[in-house]
């Protein structure tokens, strides 16, 4: 695949899925990666390239891992992978893995490894067709509905506006929610050249509609 995309869309950027690859490090480093939560927090805590640079040297060196083959071959597709190579590629959300496997599950029921090119694309476009049936649907249904306004805010009304009902309701949520929150400036600190500003993050207990 990795070939393929390169050679015929040179413009598109390949990112690789850092969740199936975590998956692939207990079995891989299975005396090492069960006892130490070093590697987790090396992938996912880095904020920049530097700070992955050196955490990740620190821990080949510390279990001794500089011949291992399979690690050496991920270190070599950092910039796929590791999301302070990544922070920069726009990429919709589909490198979460809920965002994938969704993608995965939607095209299932109509191709499957014995489809060929012809009947793939017939497929594909009969999904798309369906796909695009339940919005105009969706659609419909917005325009005919009335959204209920609980906030009041410029922004709830804007999205009132532009969502669709079930869409509208999932937002309303996360807004609501987040109004139950407000955050303070913590302290400056200096990290391994870097300067980073910390937060806390405090949850009201009073009902935001009241």
């Amino acid at each position: 695949m990795a070939g393929a995309i390169s050679s015929q869309l040179p413009n598109t950027t390949h990112l690789l899925c850092s969740w199936h690859i975590s998956n692939k490090f207990p079995e891989k480093l299975a005396s090492y990666y069960s006892k130490h939560p070093d590697f987790n927090n090396c992938i996912y805590n880095s904020l920049t390239e530097d700070v992955f640079e050196d955490r990740w040297k620190a821990l080949v060196v510390k279990y001794e891992l500089e011949d291992n083959t399979w690690l050496q071959g991920l270190y070599g597709l950092k910039h796929k992978w590791i999301k302070a190579f990544t922070r920069s590629t726009f990429s919709a959300g589909q490198t979460t893995t809920s965002r994938s496997e969704g993608m995965n599950a939607f095209f299932d029921s109509y191709v499957s490894s014995c489809t060929g090119l012809k009947e793939f694309v017939e497929n594909a476009q009969k999904a798309l067709e369906r796909q695009f049936m339940r919005e105009k649907e969706e659609d419909f249904k917005t325009r005919q509905t009335c959204r209920g306004i609980k906030m009041k805010t410029a922004l709830e009304q804007h999205g009132a506006s532009i969502y669709t009902k079930t869409m509208f309701r999932k937002f309303q949520e996360q807004l609501v929610e987040a109004t139950t929150y407000f955050v303070e400036k913590d302290r400056d600190r200096s990290l391994e050249e870097d300067e980073y500003t910390y937060y806390k993050c405090y949850r009201q207990l009073v009902d935001p509609e009241k």
